[in-house]
């Protein structure tokens, strides 16, 4: 199998791609979106992401999105300011339950308090690059395939000149990646983001910083 085409993310032509590898990576924490609510939810989702980035990479396979990375270089405050008006429309839609089962609006507000720890714990620095999204499908998992993109943003942060970069995670997901290469843990706190997607689970919060 050839190596995955690294390339920057095309917000016109890759955002189904980018919506496939969400629902693989990120199903066991948002199935009651997937299995539960429309699929535009979803997709909105993935636009607030992209709304408060600078810079996205994808992987790109046999013509199809297999891994994504999103974030901005370096965060500022207009970035985060920008996702209000789309987060604020989210917010709107779950409390009127447009598109949504109970289970799925249940869940969104669940996630909406439980990430809430992320934002206040969060070492203010907006000097650092952030990364909001990271995930893959399972096809090329293994395979270099994740560190391939981190390289492509770690490269673009580099260039231009940030001091670090920041990312938000948790146990539920793949946080010893960022541990194998090179972020250290600066943040560590009880979440309950999950009690809806994974039922009688604890986990932890957890945000890294890596020095460049």
């Amino acid at each position: 199998m050839d190596e995955p085409l690294i390339r920057p993310f095309d917000p016109e032509a890759d955002m189904e791609g980018v919506y496939a590898c969400y629902a693989e990576g990120f199903r066991h924490i948002v199935w009651p979106f997937l299995d539960h609510a429309d699929k535009s939810l979803n997709m909105d989702i993935l636009r607030l992401f992209w709304k408060g980035c600078t810079h996205g990479f994808v992987a790109e396979q046999g013509g199809e999105v297999h891994g994504v990375i999103f974030g901005s270089i370096p965060e500022r405050p207009k970035h985060v300011l920008s996702m209000i008006p789309r987060g604020a429309g989210l917010m709107l839609r779950a409390a009127l339950g447009q598109g949504m089962e109970p289970v799925a609006r249940r869940h969104f507000f669940n996630m909406a308090l439980g990430y809430a720890p992320h934002v206040l714990r969060h070492p203010v620095d907006f000097s650092s690059a952030e990364i909001l999204l990271f995930t893959s499908r399972k096809l090329l998992r293994g395979r270099g395939m994740g560190r391939k993109l981190m390289d492509a943003f770690v490269q673009k942060a580099k260039s231009e000149k940030v001091p670090s970069i920041h990312v938000c995670t948790d146990t539920s997901l793949s946080w010893h990646f960022y541990e194998a290469y090179g972020f250290s843990r600066v943040r560590e706190f009880p979440m309950k983001a999950y009690s809806i997607s994974l039922p009688g689970q604890d986990h932890q919060g957890l945000i890294y910083r890596m020095g460049l």
